[in-house]
């Protein structure tokens, strides 16, 4: 299947600790490919590394009310876009593919996600989108391995 440009949402998930401005590379891929990124918002941390990230555009700092906005935003979404760089998926990020999971809204992830018991929830973005590029300034990756459970 390949990506239908239109009226097109989604969350990404990820680590905003470790993953924050990649998520941000890759949220900008995603508006110059038509699709709207309801989260994250604003453009970076205003306490990076820490427990719970906020960002310079998190209307409130109530961590609780921020994640029910997510999950109000999943609920808006075509689907769930999970950073998941090195295989790694934080606290919040487990949550969020349960509450998408639960919900029926489709999980698409950088990476092949390594759980046995998520990998069936999951599709590769670059399978629906297309291949792509992320670049950070020293490194150029692809995100275009297959998961093994739809290797042929």
């Amino acid at each position: 299947m390949t990506f239908i440009e239109g009226n097109i949402a989604t969350v990404i998930s990820g680590s905003y600790r470790r993953h924050l401005p990649g998520m941000y590379r890759l949220k900008r891929l995603l508006e110059r490919k038509g699709i709207t990124v309801l989260s994250p918002v604003g453009d970076g941390a205003i306490n990076p590394g820490e427990e719970f990230v906020l960002l310079d555009a998190d209307p409130i700092h109530d961590h609780r009310t921020l994640q029910d906005s997510v999950f109000a935003k999943i609920r808006r979404s075509s689907f769930l876009t999970s950073f998941n760089e090195g295989g790694y998926l934080g606290k919040a990020a487990l949550l969020e593919y349960g509450y998408a999971i639960s919900i029926g809204i489709p999980i698409l992830t950088l990476e092949p996600a390594e759980d046995p018991n998520i990998r069936p929830y999951t599709r590769l973005l670059s399978d629906v989108i297309g291949p792509f590029e992320l670049k950070d300034g020293n490194a150029l990756r692809h995100r275009l391995r297959q998961p093994e459970h739809q290797a042929s």
